[in-house]
């Protein structure tokens, strides 16, 4: 579920099958001599055999750290709502002292606990702001909304370099700031992608977004602001979100399925005159209504590759992409700004996928169920997007 890249190297971030977690991280070289479809170019770890990391396993999401040089996988769930972090320091590219990676002697695991907090468990996903990593609340146990901060200048295995709050303090949401999915750094913002929240006996798709403006002050006092954007008249079906991507400018909240048959895009202008809260900086795209095909639904994760921002389909094998330099007022509502693939089509690695990430020229689809991980050669010549470093979610 999700991946990052360093500059160098893609890493596939585990997770496990339905009952059987999984610590075996997967790492391609994109330098290495024999290419993508060689065996040498791959690498594997189990983060389980790190001492002191029993339980390490089960992560949903992972983070570059391009300050530091660090991998960051973001725990899930083991077999129980899991908060072992796990830390690889990358080295600079090219670096002579860079670890090995297959050595557990070059891994660090962590469980943060903060307080009285809460416990500090099951998160979907991260971002990181340059000096923060954070860790997206998803479900401890039952659905949450305690996000934990990372002050990635401190030691990484220290209480006092960890923080935490839970959203569900936030005015306005309340209770219903739980199970989110994914987060994103707009240069100002995090941005964290919500999916649903419990109603009754089930749940509800959430349309309620929440922001965090990063600063040195505690996390938990910080500046927080919730939005429900599927109050947005025009966005009315909006929600249930799985990942949330960034193209330098726009927000992209990508959809699982919100209502019936609907998967809509919402798009966030950072800026706008109109703020995180006002209507004027939302816009929205309803791709199952408005794509010639119905399976234009069920996304996991998006990517960006400096022109197009993608979905990465999940429940469908429909891959569906936005062309960001596609100029007027109305280009993001317009279907012929969209186009679709249908990756039925090929021999092997049809999905189900859990994001992609780009390495400058190829889009990596990081396989849920399978080991079949697809590339797409997506742009020539060759050009790394700042800060487009890892799966978005």
């Amino acid at each position: 579920l999700g991946g990052a890249f360093d500059g160098r190297y893609v890493y596939l971030a585990p997770h496990g099958l339905t009952g059987s977690p999984s610590g075996v991280v997967t790492r391609l070289d994109t330098q290495a001599d024999g290419g993508f479809g060689t065996r040498a170019s791959w690498q594997t770890f189990d983060t389980s055999t790190i001492d002191g990391g029993a339980g390490a396993s089960g992560y949903q999401g992972a983070v570059y750290d391009n300050v530091h040089d660090r991998v960051y996988l973001v725990p899930d769930n083991d077999g129980v709502a899991d908060g072992i972090v796990a830390m690889y320091p990358t080295g600079s590219v090219g670096d002579a002292g860079v670890l090995p990676f297959a050595s557990a002697s070059s891994w660090s695991t962590y469980a943060p606990v903060v307080g009285d907090a809460g416990t500090l468990a099951g998160f979907a996903g991260g971002t990181f702001d340059g000096q923060y990593l954070y860790l997206v609340p998803s479900n401890n146990g039952a659905p949450d909304g305690i996000a934990a901060r990372l002050d990635t200048n401190q030691p990484f295995a220290s209480p006092s370099s960890w923080s935490s709050f839970d959203m569900t303090k936030i005015p306005g949401p309340g209770a219903r700031a739980v199970s989110y999915l994914g987060a994103v750094y707009t240069g100002s913002l995090v941005l964290f992608a919500p999916t649903a929240y419990p109603q009754g006996a089930g749940t509800v798709p959430s349309g309620w977004v929440v922001d965090y403006a990063p600063s040195a002050q505690p996390f938990a006092t910080g500046t927080w602001q919730p939005f429900e954007v599927n109050v947005i008249p025009t966005g009315g079906n909006a929600g249930g979100f799985r990942g949330v991507a960034f193209d330098g400018r726009y927000a992209y909240f990508v959809p699982n399925s919100s209502g019936t048959l609907h998967a809509v895009v919402a798009r966030f202008d950072t800026q706008s005159t109109g703020g995180f809260t006002g209507n004027s900086s939302w816009s929205f795209f309803d791709a199952t209504q408005d794509l010639p095909a119905a399976a234009a639904t069920g996304f996991f994760g998006g990517a960006f590759d400096g022109r197009y921002i993608y979905l990465i389909p999940n429940a469908n094998t429909l891959l569906v992409r936005y062309d960001t330099t596609i100029g007027g007022a109305n280009a993001f509502t317009t279907a012929s700004s969209w186009s679709t693939y249908d990756m039925t089509s090929l021999a092997a690695g049809k999905g189900p996928f859990a994001g992609a990430v780009f390495d400058g020229e190829f889009l990596y689809f990081v396989p849920q169920s399978s080991g079949f991980v697809t590339r797409f050669d997506a742009r020539s010549p060759p050009m790394q997007v700042s800060g487009q470093t890892g799966s978005f979610f």
